[in-house]
């Protein structure tokens, strides 16, 4: 994958610039990439990147007295004439490390200090590029691009055991730990200081919740401004559509701004959210790119999968390959896909009663463990001893880090979590993976906004308000379409109508899982974008029996190959969307494939 590393050894190394050039020669090779090294005179450090055509820059290295510095990424800064590397440089130099939480934009950096013999690693304060670093009895290893250190056979890489636990139990590896043995991670707001006498790792940054803010008008004002600068920053870019609520603000602040822009929905010609987005653009006279899964897609499946487990450094699940399948196809032809997932932002009614019915901190951990629950982790999939030994593991450790945390209060624990845990893995959802593909842009991450964001009550926080305010000040008009809701179609707005299509999917679902019953399913109104439910049990079914067959079998201790297996047969029987629970399967199954080349 496109990235920066650096090597910072605790002696000086003959060997560290040509171990350094064989990392960055051993990239995932992505077209039209650029590749640069530092040249710092000290044999106790160096770093170089690999660059995607949109992050490409005259310079993406800059030196000055104070010190050498390579930036990944960029910024939307008034940086006048400066690149971003020049910017960030002296504004490190003017301000300190501390305040980088000023840089507006996806970034990730190393600086080193000359005066102070110290190199820095920072990401940004949204932690949109994760940074991954091993120490080893010779020194540290930093890396955007962990599939670079292990092809270039640098480290050798190895499962971490509590960190599959947290992968099987809700999706992603929790605190500063990777998925592999001796990896850790910086993220959001964090930076690396590496020194001959210290390695430490410090927050400059962390969200603050002041619910002061009680009506949306100047996050509507930042939003429709961030909207649109992004779109004036890259003009030839295509506008991501869904039949949701965050992409529809997107194009009603658009809308409003006449900007010429295209936009975009991927998904099955006849699932719900392309439906919808095909129903909007019409209605607008908007050019619509609709991007569904070909015969191509399903032949080359395997080698989809595999390389999200090496763009996303081992961190992103195989479901994204769809979401790389249609990136790879837009970035012939755009310079930027501005997508508009805010998903992350909602709580919602269930961590409204969550918050108020729970008595201690345990009660918050239930919820978030059952709200992110895969479906894998139970004793019947898990081998009962490895579940037995460690199903309180997770649990103990959420429950340790929120009551450690700041939160004074239960809803400020389920904030802390969604910041710290789910927002802070934007790789998990495959963010790195897609902005190394094509100049992604998400305008609910820009620092103008999200300051307002983080300063609104719980009433606009955790719900759409704001949202359908963007759309009523800009283009109504868009309130007439239907909402995607769980891929239903429900009516647009906050009545209670709009559970109705919600509970008859339920019934339906509970009727067709009757043997009896099964023709029912074909009354149902639950249309997916991304049919992984569908494709795992038609299209990919051998494919997915062939991997789960290979990589549980025997040698493995934690996962019952034929529990495993069943989850396909009660796919193929049910309306119940399972691929979820066979997805997280998969990707494991893939990384232990992927783990096996080394």
């Amino acid at each position: 994958m496109a990235g920066i590393t650096s090597i910072f050894s605790f002696n000086q190394h003959s060997l560290l610039k040509n171990n350094l050039k064989r990392i960055l020669n051993s990239s995932y090779p992505l077209p039209n990439i650029q590749t640069v090294e530092a040249n710092i005179e000290n044999d106790s450090v160096g770093f170089g990147g690999v660059f995607p055509k949109h992050f490409q820059r005259k310079n993406s290295i800059y030196k000055s007295k104070i010190g050498t510095l390579i930036f990944y990424g960029e910024l939307y800064n008034d940086a006048g004439i400066s690149n971003e590397a020049e910017y960030a440089l002296k504004f490190i130099q003017e301000h300190g490390i501390e305040k980088i939480y000023q840089l507006d934009g996806p970034f990730a950096l190393f600086f080193w200090n000359e005066e102070q013999k110290c190199l820095i690693a920072a990401t940004d304060r949204l932690g949109r590029f994760p940074i991954y670093y091993s120490r080893t009895s010779e020194g540290i290893y930093i890396t955007t691009d962990l599939h670079s250190l292990f092809t270039s056979k640098m480290i050798i890489p190895k499962l971490r055991e509590k960190s599959i636990v947290d992968f099987l139990t809700i999706g992603f590896v929790t605190g500063d730990e990777s998925i592999f043995e001796g990896i850790k991670r910086i993220t959001a707001g964090e930076y690396l200081s590496c020194s001959f006498d210290n390695v430490e790792k410090r927050k400059y940054w962390k969200p603050q919740y002041s619910n002061l803010i009680h009506d949306t008008e100047e996050m509507v004002h930042a939003f429709e401004k961030c909207t649109c600068r992004a779109i004036d920053f890259r003009p030839n870019s295509v506008v991501a559509l869904s039949g949701g609520w965050d992409s529809r603000a997107t194009v009603a602040a658009l809308k409003k701004s006449n900007a010429n822009f295209t936009i975009m929905t991927f998904g099955e010609f006849e699932s719900t959210d392309v439906n919808i987005a095909r129903s909007i653009a019409q209605k607008l006279n908007l050019n619509h790119e609709i991007i569904s899964p070909e015969q191509d897609f399903f032949d080359g499946f395997n080698t989809l999968a595999q390389k999200t487990i090496s763009l996303g450094s081992g961190h992103t699940t195989v479901d994204i390959a769809f979401q790389l399948y249609a990136f790879e196809r837009l970035a012939k032809k755009y310079s930027m896909v501005l997508d508009s997932a805010g998903c992350e932002f909602r709580r919602g009614l269930r961590a409204k009663l969550a918050s108020q019915n729970a008595k201690k901190t345990s009660d918050i951990t239930d919820y978030l463990t059952t709200m992110y629950s895969t479906g894998v982790w139970n004793d019947e999939i898990i081998n009962k001893d490895f579940f037995e030994d460690n199903k309180q593991q997770t649990h103990h450790h959420l429950t340790t880090m929120l009551d450690d945390s700041s939160a004074t209060s239960f809803e400020e624990q389920i904030d802390l979590f969604t910041w710290d845990e789910l927002w802070c893995h934007h790789y998990a959802h495959g963010y790195p993976l897609q902005t190394n593909i094509i100049g992604c842009h998400m305008p609910y991450s820009d620092n103008m906004f999200y300051d307002l964001f983080l300063q609104s009550d719980t009433s606009i926080r955790w719900t759409y308000q704001f949202h359908e305010n963007v759309i009523n000040k800009n283009y109504s008009l868009l309130k007439t379409f239907p909402i995607s809701h769980g891929n239903i179609k429900i009516p647009y707005g906050n009545s209670r109508l709009k559970y109705v299509p919600i509970v008859y999917h339920r019934i339906i679902s509970k009727m067709s899982s009757l043997p009896a019953l099964h023709w029912v399913k074909t009354l149902d109104n639950y249309r997916p974008f991304r049919s992984y439910n569908k494709w795992y049990t038609q299209q990919l079914e051998q494919h997915v029996i062939q991997m789960l067959r290979s990589s549980f079998g025997e040698s493995q201790s934690f996962i019952s190959i034929n529990k495993a297996l069943e989850l396909i047969e009660i796919q193929k029987q049910s309306l119940t969307d399972r691929s979820h629970s066979i997805s997280i399967l998969m990707t494991l199954a893939h990384l232990m494939k992927y783990i096996k080349n080394f």
